[in-house]
């Protein structure tokens, strides 16, 4: 097996250097690219006039490449404005390495385990017919013993963002939302939806039995995703949050949140979004988290504060 792990990134200093250490001896590859998505709407000072970062992202990769990528396992690129996520995902496919036989899709804030993922590079060597994995995502919130979200692969989810898959040479993402479900069999692949499940087998594989996705095989619940995107200060929180609401309306196709102003839509996550408000903070959704976090984030300057050390009441 020959894994290539991509990430796709913005402004992530807080966590681009753990990311990368996190998956680096599990893994053959990793490509890198740096890019502003035009359609999740140009926040204001988030990027440089070449639409890349503000802060030090860039220089915590090619720190980590000199001092510690003595295989060569990196490659990294400045890829500036995108119009939509496809097309920065397709240009990051041209660097993969043609050897590249599986695939994993790290966003920018997860990390993970390399016994983990050395775990599941052995499961597809005991079953060839496996074509992909789904992963148990845990999501902290403003600080790393509080969580939000704990998200059980209960479901076959596939999508671009959560799968540890075979990777088809050749393969394209759409450049168009009207295009997010599209043809497996094209090669075109990325962020569509089946959550159903037929004929469980051993050991919680499944076969999906549906449309061109017949015959391909799933496991589910089978590694753990630490995601930190919502432990940040006050003044990157915030920034996060405004790109997510025009995300948003990438999505949906709407410009209920792109029509509005930098100013205007802070104003209206203090006034609405949960993190600034606590409404719907309840003990139902949020639970204090007494496991371990992988042992690279041990050192990370957030490690032992609480969200009162961050600012938020």
């Amino acid at each position: 097996m020959f894994l290539t792990a991509r990430i796709l990134f913005l402004n992530e200093e807080d966590y681009i250097e753990y990311v990368i250490r996190s998956i680096y001896p599990a893994v053959e590859s990793i490509v890198i690219v740096e890019g502003c998505i035009e359609e999740y709407g140009k926040t204001s000072g988030q990027y440089t006039p070449d639409g890349l970062s503000t802060d030090r992202s860039s220089e915590l990769i090619n720190d980590f490449i000199t001092a510690e990528d003595p295989d060569g396992k990196i490659k990294y690129s400045q890829y500036g404005f995108a119009k939509c996520y496809g097309e920065l995902a397709n240009f990051a496919v041209t660097l993969i390495p043609h050897q590249t036989t599986h695939f994993l899709n790290v966003d920018s804030d997860e990390v993970y385990c390399p016994k983990d993922i050395l775990g599941i590079k052995g499961l597809f060597s005991k079953f060839p017919g496996l074509c992909g994995v789904a992963v148990d995502r845990m999501h902290f919130y403003l600080d790393f013993w509080t969580l939000r979200h704990n998200v059980q692969a209960k479901k076959l989810e596939v999508t671009g963002g959560t799968m540890f898959r075979k990777f088809y040479p050749g393969e394209l993402y759409p450049e168009k939302r009207a295009e997010h479900n599209p043809s497996f069999a094209g090669k075109s692949m990325t962020h569509f939806w089946h959550p159903w499940w037929e004929d469980d087998l051993e050991k919680g594989i499944a076969v999906a039995k549906k449309e061109n996705l017949e015959g391909i095989t799933w496991r589910r619940k089978v590694m753990p995703q630490f995601h930190y995107g919502w432990v940040r200060q006050i003044e990157k929180m915030t920034e996060r949050l405004v790109q997510t609401y025009r995300r948003v309306d990438a999505y949906s196709g709407s410009n209920k949140y792109t029509s509005m102003t930098d100013e205007a839509l802070i104003e209206f996550l203090q006034l609405y979004n949960p993190v600034f408000t606590g409404v719907g903070d309840s003990e139902d959704t949020l639970q204090n988290y007494v496991d371990r976090h992988p042992d690279v984030m041990r050192a990370h300057p957030f490690y032992g504060m609480r969200k009162e050390d961050f600012g938020w009441p």
